[in-house]
């Protein structure tokens, strides 16, 4: 295997992967969506970010659960990793995988290698205080889940020591504790108001959208290709980063990954 030197490099397998993707969601008739910062590339910038090195999109869970169910084996260079059929995730949404590269992603050596993320949009309660109520609870869940397998926060601040011993005391395991975020996640699926709910962060209703913004999908330049995104993008950026054609400080044009990538060729 020979390292990946360049971030052109890196990107152009990303996209290698999306091109599968994207051909596999149009023959399936599944609908998909560049999302977050990705999506504000392909508005800004036509393409990526300068400074960022990943790409990610929402599938609602419907589309999002079939396509787990059918992606392996269309394309045999590609394959879909999530938490229920690859025990090694310690997150709750997937990730399809490039085989002929491996990936060194926060000091980890990650079997998955070059990768685009692939979040479910769940449904959540019209309410936004139920929603807080359910966005806490996933919150307090992870912290659980993942403090199973870290050391001792020595050094660290009296909340995440404490954080780490309530962990140890909590009485199931870290998959027991998944399929309870799961339950938790996937409460309202005929709610009109949806989420990416899957990821460890704390939401907030900002980032809550009708699920009529994101049907239909149309085509969009990504560097040289064309992907999908929602019709209601602009009211879903905005919500979410408000003015997201402004161009953030200096300091703050920075990747978000530390990744060192290899390849089979």
């Amino acid at each position: 295997m020979r390292e990946v030197k360049t971030v052109e490099e890196l990107r152009a397998l990303q996209m290698q992967t999306m091109d599968v993707i994207d051909i596999f969601c149009k023959k399936q008739g599944l609908s998909y969506s560049l999302a977050g910062g990705t999506l504000i590339g392909a508005i800004r910038h036509k393409g990526y970010i300068p400074w960022d090195d990943d790409i990610d999109i929402y599938m609602p869970r419907a589309d999002y659960d079939k396509f787990l169910k059918t992606f392996d084996g269309f394309n045999e260079r590609y394959k879909v990793y999530e938490w229920r059929n690859y025990p090694g995730m310690e997150i709750l949404f997937a990730k399809v995988g490039d085989t002929k590269t491996r990936l060194i992603e926060q000091g980890l050596m990650r079997e998955y290698g070059v990768y685009v993320d692939i979040f479910p949009l769940d449904g959540v309660p019209v309410d936004e205080k139920k929603q807080r109520k359910i966005f806490y609870k996933k919150l307090a869940l992870y912290i659980l889940a993942h403090g199973k397998s870290q050391k001792y926060p020595s050094g660290q601040s009296l909340a995440n020591k404490l954080r780490w011993i309530a962990s140890k005391l909590w009485p199931f395991s870290k998959r027991a504790t998944f399929n309870k975020i799961y339950k938790l996640i996937t409460c309202c699926p005929d709610s009109d108001i949806v989420t990416n709910m899957v990821s460890m962060g704390s939401n907030n209703p900002n980032d809550a959208f009708p699920i009529s913004l994101f049907h239909p999908t149309k085509a969009v330049a990504f560097e040289d290709r064309q992907y999908q995104i929602m019709a209601g993008y602009d009211t879903y950026l905005r919500k979410r980063f408000g003015d997201y054609m402004k161009l953030p400080p200096e300091d703050k044009r920075v990747g978000a990954h530390d990744l060192i990538a290899y390849i089979n060729d």
